[in-house]
């Protein structure tokens, strides 16, 4: 029985060595080996908040390159609408300055018109006086021409008279 007794532990031992095996451990470090886990645990938590920070970094990275690129697009927009603004605003000034110079020889022509009225209106007034004052003139000529034969009819009687009383 002893035999079987001594195969058993015997079996039990080779289990506990296969299995010590296995994981790396000896009786003598079994105690060393919890000791390990417990500090490897102590190096997992800065590793484990280590990657933790390096995943925080990561992210406020990421989260600032996208901030960055919404700016830059942000930017762009606002140059693309500006250049769309500006150039819808020269489009407007272009039609407006057509308007305004259409406008502008609208009312050019309008006072040139008016002008031209002015000066016809003057020329015929003018026409008007200088005929007048043509006739005015051909008719003081013609009064100064009967006055004069008229006072010449009348010296020329008066002559007459004054010899008849000088002969008679």
């Amino acid at each position: 029985m002893r035999e079987s007794d001594d195969s058993g532990t015997s079996r039990s031992y080779s289990r506990l060595k296969s299995k010590r095996m296995r994981t790396g451990s000896t009786d003598s470090g079994d105690s060393s080996s919890g000791v390990a886990r417990v500090s490897s645990k102590k190096k997992e938590r800065p590793d484990v908040l280590r990657k933790k920070e390096e995943q925080k970094a990561e992210e406020e990275r990421l989260s600032r390159q996208q901030w960055a690129e919404s700016k830059i697009l942000e930017e762009q927009v606002a140059r693309r609408l500006e250049r769309y603004l500006e150039n819808e605003l020269a489009a407007l000034l272009k039609s407006r300055e057509e308007e305004f110079l259409a406008e502008i020889e609208r009312r050019v022509k309008v006072e040139r018109e008016a002008l031209e009225q002015r000066r016809r209106e003057e020329a015929e007034r003018k026409a008007r006086e200088e005929e007048e004052l043509r006739k005015r003139e051909e008719e003081e000529e013609r009064q100064l021409r009967e006055l004069n034969e008229r006072l010449a009819r009348q010296r020329k009687e008066e002559l007459e008279e004054e010899r008849r009383r000088n002969v008679g």
